[in-house]
């Protein structure tokens, strides 16, 4: 879902960003840190 209240922005499944056939809008929340393999100092 998009525009989700605010008391439940921080639950999973909840984000800003919106993905379409010829374009995405990706939003911080949505974001996932993680290692990239085999790549070093990245």
């Amino acid at each position: 879902p998009t525009l989700s209240p605010s008391h439940l922005q921080d639950l999973p499944g909840f984000t800003r960003s919106v993905y379409k056939r010829d374009h995405a809008l990706i939003t911080p929340e949505s974001h996932v840190f993680g290692p990239l393999p085999d790549w070093s100092n990245a």
